[in-house]
């Protein structure tokens, strides 16, 4: 659950998805146990569970009909930023996993390239 984007869940059902309070519940459990949980947001390719975010926040996608892979927009950035705030709020631990792989890179200017995946994932970082 990501509450800035409610539209993200809008059309799931209440077990198709953890609500934060939910997982506060279940990081709290794991630590009982000394399990540590490490999140993991895998972008910017495998990022078509964003695609409700097109049509509220403008959030575009740089590998055409794909559409799993976002770049390095102004409003993907917000977007991402957002989404990774509310996610570290939740857990404990200070690591996040941000994936990062299977990003098919384009050399002939019609996909992504590899400056706007790097800034994707670098903005995530700071």
């Amino acid at each position: 659950e990501i509450k800035a984007y409610p539209e993200l869940t809008a059309g799931l059902t209440s077990d198709q998805y953890y609500t934060q309070e939910q997982m506060k519940e279940f990081v709290t459990y794991a630590q009982s146990y000394g399990v540590r949980v490490i999140p993991e947001i895998d972008i910017p390719a495998h990022a078509s569970g964003l695609r409700p975010l097109q049509k509220t926040q403008g959030l575009t996608f740089c590998d055409g009909d794909t559409a799993s892979t976002i770049g390095d927009t102004p409003e993907n950035l917000k977007c991402v930023n957002t989404i990774y705030d509310e996610v570290v709020s939740v857990f404990s631990d200070p690591w996040v996993h941000i994936g990062g792989d299977e990003v098919v890179e384009s050399t002939n200017g019609t996909g992504c390239s590899v400056k706007e995946i790097q800034t994707v994932e670098t903005s995530v970082q700071e």
